[in-house]
């Protein structure tokens, strides 16, 4: 393993990414501890790599920070706990998602003025409770244990409306109705913002590469593209780690005037793989990478999402961008209010 250079490492991960939005990034990685770990899952990589590991190699999702797990409303009346973002998944030791986790405990918990020894003891716990569902379900059968699904247990003093939103209604928030009475999507300052200028190239590209993406559907997903018109795209720069790739966000209108989203993502090399392979070569990250990026993590989301999304595809544009697009879903991060069960 090479010499570790943190500034090196950062800037390497930086490089390809749109220079006019990376002061965003640095400025929301200044603003905590927590968001300068979020942007940092090369760092980690990095170090994990160059630790003696037990080897026993997993999927991992490359980025298991608590607030990649998150609830969610997948249909109006059914309420899912699972990770939220695949970009970095790599096949990896096992114990490298769980040391992100545990690492991530204690940060969040420094940051909200909870005591060391407490923010330990909560760490423990994590892994403690890891270790129960290994135990209690290793012997199970593959098909057994892949089909388990996470549910969340909830307080009786819990407002479920208030607390958890399903998509459209979140969706037709985030939009505004223009002078042709067609729905279009808000522009929030630093997050969501269209293109300049309008209509212009990239812009197209995206709209070409909906005609790729659609081939790489399930059936069942294929079908409800075919019913969906494209109302609106919008440029989106949202999360911490992300800042600086590319990022959209697509309003359709379905069927029977339903309004649904989707966010499209540009997909390069994951950390796990640059560390695990110590590619510190720039190359593929300069130009995007390759199309298996975003399939990997399209083939990931199916491996370890216990609920899948029809609208997961992937592809490139004429631009030779990778990209990965999913259903935009929303969640609401609050542990407080409920207990993770798995059955």
């Amino acid at each position: 393993m090479a010499e570790r250079d943190l500034i090196s490492l950062i800037k390497f991960n930086e490089s390809g990414r749109d220079e006019n939005i990376l002061p965003l990034r640095h400025k929301k990685m200044k603003e905590s501890l927590f968001n300068f770990l979020r942007g940092t899952a090369l760092v980690q990589a990095f170090d994990l790599a160059s630790e003696t590991s037990s080897n026993v190699i997993v999927q991992c999702s490359g980025d298991a920070h608590i607030l990649n797990f998150a609830g969610y409303l997948l249909t109006p009346d059914n309420y899912f706990f699972d990770i939220t973002d695949l970009d970095e998944t790599y096949p990896a030791p096992f114990e490298w998602d769980l040391k992100r986790l545990a690492l991530s405990i204690v940060v969040a918990g420094r940051e909200n003025g909870i005591k060391h020894s407490d923010n330990i003891e909560n760490v423990e716990i994590a892994v403690s409770k890891y270790r129960d569902w290994i135990i209690k379900n290793y012997k199970n059968t593959f098909i057994e244990n892949k089909y388990k699904m996470v549910t969340l247990d909830f307080s009786e003093k819990t407002d479920l409306k208030k607390e958890f939103k399903f998509e459209s209604d979140v969706v037709l928030k985030m939009t505004v109705l223009d002078d042709n009475n067609s729905y279009k999507i808000k522009n929030i300052e630093d997050e969501i913002f269209h293109f300049t200028p309008p209509d212009s190239q990239e812009e197209k590209n995206i709209v070409k590469y909906f005609d790729v993406y659609k081939n790489t559907l399930s059936p069942d997903g294929k079908h409800a593209f075919e019913k969906m018109n494209l109302m609106d795209i919008a440029v989106k720069q949202t999360g911490v780690g992300s800042i600086g790739l590319k990022k959209y966000m697509a309003l359709f209108k379905i069927y029977d005037g339903d309004l649904i989203a989707l966010e499209i993502k540009q997909e390069r090399e994951s950390s796990l793989e640059i560390a695990l392979n110590e590619n510190l070569d720039s190359t593929q990250l300069q130009n995007g990478g390759n199309e298996n990026n975003a399939n990997r993590v399209f083939c990931a989301e199916k491996i370890l999402r216990s609920a899948n999304d029809i609208f997961a595809g992937w592809g490139s544009t004429e631009s030779n961008l990778v990209l990965y697009t999913r259903r935009f879903i929303y969640n609401k991060v609050t542990f407080s209010i409920y207990k993770v069960t798995f059955f």
